[in-house]
Formats: C-alpha cells, sequence, structure tokens
C-alpha cells in the first residue's frame, strides 16, 4: 500500500479545493492507498497559522491595489532571489513539526498544491533531507516565481501558456505537464438538466445567471443582485453566498422583481453550473476552472490586481467569457451578452473547449505511471 501525502494551505479556498479534488481522485484509482490530505498550517505555531491563512484574504478585501503590487514586484528572479534566504529560514521556523512529522513518516510521494509547503519540501530536497519524489501543482492560470522550485519531479500546470512560464523559468520541460487545475472529478460527469430543473424548482423558459459571492464580500454581492434585477430580458437569478449566513439571510428576506434564489454553502456547485447560463464571479483558479468544466461563460466582476487579472485574462483571450470592471455596469453587460444568442453560443463553445473537467483524474494517473 503506497502513501500519499497532499500538502496544503487555508489561505483562500482554492489551494485547499485542488487538494481535496486530487485526494478523491486518487482515492477513485486507488482506494487501498494511504491518502493524507495535510495543512501544513496545523504544524506552525498557532500565531503563524492565524496571520498567514487571514493575511491574504484581509490585504485583498481591504487593500487590493497593494496585493496588485506586491504580486508584481516578487514576481522577478532578483528579488526572489534577495529574499528567499529569508523566506526559507522563517519557513522552516514555522514548520519544524512538519519537517520532524515528514522525516519520521515519509510518504512515497507528496504533492504541493501551495508553494508554502512546495518551498519546504524543495529546501529539504536540496539538503538531502528527504528522499521521496513530490509534485508541485499550479493552481492559477499564471505562474508566478513563488511558485518556481526546479528540484519537483513533476509540475501539473494549467496550460500550455502556464507551462511556457514554468519553462522560462528553468523547470525542464519533460518535468511539466500541462493537464489542468485540478478539479473535483464530479464535474466530469452529465446531469440532466431537465431533472435539475426541476430540483431547484427553476424556469425552463428563462436563462439562468448564477452569482458566487466568494471573494466580493456582502456589500458588493447585494449591490450584484441589484443590478442583475435591471436586466431587461427573462432572466432568473441564483445566488450562493457560502459561508456567509449573515448574507444570505440578508438576501431571503428582499422581494425583487426577478425570480432569485438564494442558498448558502453548497456542495453541488456542479449541479448549480450545470443549469447556469452565466456565472458572475471572480477569477479564482479553481473556480474559473470549474465553469469552463461545464461550458459556462464567466462574467468577471472587477478581479484583484494580481492572479485573478491574470485569469481573467485567459477567459478573455480565449472569448469564454466578459470582464466588468464597475457593478454598476454589470446589468447592462450581463443583458447585450443575453440578447445575443449566438454570441452566447459561441461564449459556451468556447469555455466547453478549454475545460479540463478530468484533470485530477489525468493528474493523479501520471503521477502514478511516472513517479509510484
Amino acid at each position: 500500500m503506497k502513501k500519499v501525502y497532499i500538502l496544503t494551505v487555508t489561505a483562500g479556498a482554492g489551494h485547499l479545493r485542488a487538494a481535496e479534488a486530487l485526494k478523491k481522485a486518487f482515492l477513485l484509482l486507488r482506494p487501498e492507498w494511504d491518502v493524507k490530505l495535510i495543512n501544513v498550517l496545523d504544524f506552525t505555531n498557532p500565531w503563524f497559522k492565524k496571520i498567514y491563512a487571514n493575511s491574504y484574504l484581509n490585504i485583498v478585501n481591504q487593500v487590493p491595489e497593494f496585493w496588485g503590487l506586491l504580486y508584481d514586484r516578487t514576481d522577478d528572479k532578483n528579488i526572489v532571489k534577495k529574499t528567499s534566504k529569508m523566506q526559507s529560514l522563517f519557513n522552516k521556523i514555522s514548520a519544524i513539526r512538519l519537517i520532524e512529522y515528514i522525516r519520521k513518516n515519509p510518504p512515497d510521494i507528496a504533492i504541493c498544491t501551495h508553494f508554502l509547503p512546495a518551498e519546504i519540501l524543495a529546501s529539504q530536497k536540496t539538503k538531502h533531507k528527504i528522499r521521496f519524489p513530490w509534485v508541485c501543482v499550479v493552481t492559477d492560470y499564471e505562474a508566478h516565481m513563488f511558485w518556481i522550485y526546479p528540484n519537483a519531479d513533476i509540475y501539473i500546470a494549467a496550460t500550455e501558456h502556464t507551462k511556457f512560464q514554468l519553462r522560462r523559468n528553468g523547470i525542464s520541460e519533460k518535468k511539466i505537464l500541462p493537464l489542468g487545475i485540478p478539479i473535483d472529478p464530479i464535474f466530469s460527469q452529465k446531469k440532466s438538466k431537465e431533472l435539475l430543473f426541476k430540483k431547484f424548482e427553476l424556469k425552463s423558459a428563462l436563462r439562468i445567471v448564477l452569482v458566487m459571492s466568494g471573494g466580493f464580500g456582502a456589500g458588493p454581492v447585494e449591490n450584484i443582485v441589484e443590478q442583475l434585477q435591471m436586466v431587461d430580458f427573462p432572466i432568473q437569478i441564483m445566488v450562493v453566498t457560502g459561508r456567509n449566513k449573515q448574507l444570505e439571510e440578508k438576501l431571503k428576506v428582499k422581494k425583487r422583481i426577478k425570480p432569485t434564489k438564494i442558498f448558502g454553502f453548497v456542495d453541488n456547485i456542479d449541479e448549480l453550473l450545470t443549469v447556469a447560463d452565466l456565472l458572475v464571479s471572480k477569477a479564482g483558479g479553481l473556480t474559473t476552472s470549474e465553469a469552463l468544466a461545464k461550458g459556462v461563460p464567466m462574467v468577471i466582476v472587477n478581479p484583484t490586481p494580481g492572479q485573478e487579472e491574470r485569469n481573467s485574462d485567459y477567459i478573455l483571450e480565449h472569448g469564454a467569457g466578459i470582464r466588468v470592471n464597475k457593478i454598476d455596469d454589470l446589468g447592462f453587460r450581463v443583458e447585450s451578452v443575453l440578447c445575443e444568442k449566438q454570441r452566447l453560443n459561441k461564449m459556451k463553445l468556447n469555455a466547453f473547449k478549454i475545460g479540463k473537467p478530468l484533470s485530477a483524474i489525468t493528474s493523479a494517473k501520471e503521477i502514478i505511471k511516472r513517479l509510484l
């Protein structure tokens, strides 16, 4: 029986969802294996865990321009070289317990869906402290310098362009597999739209706009829903508020012109995307990949500077969505897409063409074939 560690960090939901998708894929292929999902922050000091987990979301939500500047400035070989020793020392001190655990309980392979554990494993491998192979999974459509660790045995990349970026920054081409960001294998399953329309009590004559609140915050989501009420086209709206119970209750209370269904935390996003005609969302790597897997064009609202802007570039370049920089323009822009059936269908086809619904399964298969 093989032992597989999937190392991640709960700073933003995408890294964790990619890790969960890979775990599910490995267990589907090798149910007898011991596959562990490890949140690296659980092995760090409590203060470090709290600061690291919250700092990204706090910066992105409160000062997104600063995050964009930080992202751009650190995406530079010279900057990374200057800060790498300090970063490595800081991470090592914070992750002493993780390093000890891995040395005492070595896996047959480790897979990283965040650059923090990738940096730790790369450092340990350079010092010959670990002997097992490890895999780096880039969870965005652009490979930032923080993802560059040449001693990784395999890289899973989103696209050919991501592969080019990794290769340009010193990763051997033979190590890079552009198989897509790993998403739950359930996105590859075809489900009956007719049955789902009945399940969610939807009207088949109306177009469906799905709003996912992740990354927006409460205020913008309320504004988005109100803007969609102004669309002069027969639509119905579904809103997923996630774990924000206050937002869920607030949205449920208000009466609206357009049929509007409010969902809290759900575990069937694949079903909601199956019936959706458009997705209004931020452009996180996992959300983007899930939408593409279901052939749903994205309406990307005011993407956060940094990786979200790069992800949205990919969508726009392939004609699989539109970008709306101001929420006040949202209703007009959505209406302009829905009013042109040919345009909407073309966008759906474009999304479907670049979607990779089996990304987690194909990644797990390649890892098994090459390293286990």
